[in-house]
């Protein structure tokens, strides 16, 4: 199957990034590009090297397999191939319709000067990186497919990448958006839902006031 995980994980990226810019660029009249000017704090050149470095990885493994340059590390049943399928294509749905939401929201960074409003509906009232979520699943689709040690490492490379860079956006989202997002982030989990929640601003404020007093 290392094939179709090769087809399948670019189709994805094609679909996410370059295909999300042009319909962006023809809805919005620009393409949501990174403003390198202001330049961007350390956590996140780390994370985008993860980023990117997790995705080459993901699709070298099926590459290094097609080419027989690595075999597979077990043999997976046509049953579990054809749910690393239906997981991809729903990774796909589910980007697409994160980006949707999002709007002009939608980039590759979060700037100060973006002024979008705080999208908490739609797959956004599940967890708080819908995107990011269907990245990962497809990725686990691809190592699936072709479960090389060279996938799995992109995989692992890209979670990598992805926590940090959320982690990285949200000291950027708490300027913005101030108690809102804190209460929003509160109940809603970062990336699995009821799981890396921010406290609560309210009970924080209560119990610094019992200190105080």
């Amino acid at each position: 199957m290392p094939e179709l995980a090769l087809s399948l994980g670019a189709a994805f990226l094609i679909i996410v990034f370059p295909l999300r810019a042009l319909r962006r660029l023809h809805r919005h009249g620009e393409a949501g590009r990174i403003d390198l000017r202001r330049g961007r704090p350390r956590g996140w050149l780390l994370a985008d090297a993860l980023f990117l470095s997790g995705f080459a990885l993901l699709l070298a493994g099926p590459a290094a397999q097609v080419a027989n340059v690595q075999g597979a590390l077990l043999r997976t049943a046509p049953a579990l191939n054809a749910v690393a399928v239906v997981v991809i294509v729903a990774a796909t749905l589910l980007a697409v319709s994160s980006q949707e939401r999002m709007g002009i929201a939608w980039r590759p960074d979060v700037g100060p000067a973006d002024d979008a409003e705080l999208i908490v509906a739609g797959p956004f009232s599940v967890v708080r990186n819908p995107n990011y979520v269907a990245m990962l699943a497809a990725a686990a689709g691809v190592c699936t497919l072709a479960p090389t040690t060279i996938a799995i490492a992109g995989w692992l490379v890209l979670l990598a990448g992805l926590l940090l860079t959320a982690r990285a956006e949200e000291p950027e989202l708490r300027a913005r958006y101030g108690d809102a997002y804190e209460r929003y982030a509160a109940r809603v989990g970062r990336f699995v839902p009821g799981i890396g929640r921010l406290r609560d601003p309210a009970v924080a404020r209560n119990e610094a006031g019992r200190r105080g007093g």
